[in-house]
């Protein structure tokens, strides 16, 4: 049975690097904000700086309280110009 907990653990390891989400102390998921900005600095490193720029807003949006805001404008704005 030993084996069988040792089995269950290492899936749960898995899920909680792969996760979407965070899960608070109250049980609620948030977004993860690092996820979706790695997404849009992608697209501004691959060129496509219109996608980027939307990706950016969607940031903004998703996470309207974040310190990185002011960041995450100047490079929808960068993109935006290119």
């Amino acid at each position: 049975f030993g084996d069988l907990v040792d089995s269950f653990r290492l899936i749960e390891i898995w899920n909680d690097v792969f996760m979407e989400f965070n899960k608070t102390a109250e049980g609620v998921y948030e977004k993860l904000e690092k996820k979706e900005a790695d997404g849009a600095k992608l697209y501004f490193n691959i060129g496509y700086y219109k996608s980027a720029a939307v990706a950016y807003k969607s940031v903004m949006h998703d996470f309207p309280d974040s310190p990185n805001n002011d960041q995450y404008m100047l490079m929808m704005l960068k993109n935006l110009k290119e």
